[in-house]
Formats: C-alpha cells, structure tokens, sequence
C-alpha cells in the first residue's frame, strides 16, 4: 500500500512539473513584431483623456488612445511584475503609483 501511494504520489509530481513547465515556457515565448512587444498585461489605468498607463510585466508603458501606440516606455519595477498602477492628483502634478511584489515607484505624468 505504502509503495503504490508513494507511486501515485510520483505521478502527480510529474503531471504538475510538466505542466509548470508549458505554462513557463508559453510565458516566456513573448512574440515581438514591428508594432511592439506583446504579453500580458497586468495592471491597467487612465492616465488622462488620451493616454492610458500599462503595465506589462515589469514595463510600464503610456499609450496614446487615437493612435494605440506606445509614446513612452520605462522598465519601472526591475525584477517584479507589476501588479497595480494607481493615478493620482497631489499639488497640481499628476503622479502615477505603480506598485508589486514588495516593490512600489512614483512617477510624474505629464500631457504632452
């Protein structure tokens, strides 16, 4: 008995490591093309009437609502997956929050 438990056990270790794998290797296989890098997004806000603030992973981008391009790209939290972006009006300076994974960076959004 104790030996088919500690077989099934096996088994299901096996079935999660090859599953955790695909899933890893479906994550890092990001598809580049000449508009952009594209993968998931995780975090999403507005930043004003015509942009809006994306975070993709660690990126965070400013994307232009006429046109969906990308006007500004920064690797905001290095090593971390952003997990939020807050907006906000403090003093007459739009700032944006962009915090995951222990890790928080403030930035000045500016309508250009």
């Amino acid at each position: 008995i104790a030996s088919r438990a500690a077989s099934r056990s096996q088994c299901v270790t096996d079935q999660l490591t090859r599953m955790w794998r695909r899933e890893a290797s479906a994550a890092i296989a990001l598809q580049r093309s000449s508009d952009g890098l594209y993968c998931p997004v995780t975090a999403l806000a507005f930043a004003s009437d015509d942009a809006v603030l994306v975070g993709r992973g660690p990126y965070l981008e400013l994307i232009s609502k006429r046109t969906g391009q990308a006007t500004f790209c920064v690797t905001a939290l290095p090593a971390a997956t952003i997990h939020g972006i807050r907006v906000a009006d403090v003093r007459g300076h739009k700032l944006a929050l962009v915090f995951g994974q222990k890790r928080l960076a403030v930035y000045i959004v500016e309508d250009q």
